[in-house]
């Protein structure tokens, strides 16, 4: 369990009791998004409304850190692989915290801001969910409701091509849409 403060810092708590384990400190503004690392014990990814994405070894101390332009609205860890998905705005990020900055970008259709991401539990699809903001933003309908789809998206490499970037052209990507 984790916590977050307007003045940027990162609590991680024992779910027992609820007791802080220390205090993370580092985003310049408030954490908008936290994940545990899902086979990892001790790393812990947080994203800011400053843009700042951390990764953080909560066993070891320290933390890495990278920057984008806007709000990081959601992260997601692969099970396996040293890789995190970073959802800023309409884009999406596959950061290896190895390397300076994330290594490809997949932008949506229409700049539909994407909301939410999760890898399913083998690493194979994406999950993404997209804010639609009616007509003409989308094709929405304006009319309310959930729309599901699944979308192949193409990437392009930011850096040299890294062992993971092969992998996107695997990964399959499910969109769910709520239309306001």
């Amino acid at each position: 369990m984790v916590s977050v403060s307007l003045f940027g810092d990162v609590s991680p708590r024992q779910v027992q009791n609820g007791d802080c384990v220390r205090v993370l400190r580092g985003h310049p503004r408030t954490p908008w998004c936290v994940a545990f690392h899902p086979s990892k014990p001790g790393l812990l990814a947080s994203g800011c409304l400053g843009g700042h994405v951390r990764i953080w070894d909560l066993f070891g101390g320290g933390s890495e850190v990278w920057r984008t332009d806007g709000v990081v609205a959601s992260l997601a860890f692969h099970p396996t692989d040293r890789l995190l998905v970073v959802a800023a705005f309409d884009d999406l990020l596959f950061w290896d915290w190895s390397l300076p900055e994330p290594f490809a970008r997949v932008k949506t259709r229409n700049e539909e801001k994407v909301r939410y991401v999760k890898f399913d539990s083998l690493g194979h699809s994406l999950i993404t969910g997209i804010a639609n903001l009616g007509p003409g933003h989308g094709g929405g309908s304006g009319s309310g409701g959930v729309g599901v789809g699944q979308q192949h998206l193409g990437a392009s490499v930011a850096t040299e091509p890294h062992r993971v970037t092969s992998r996107l052209d695997l990964l399959k990507f499910s969109t769910f849409t709520y239309i306001q």
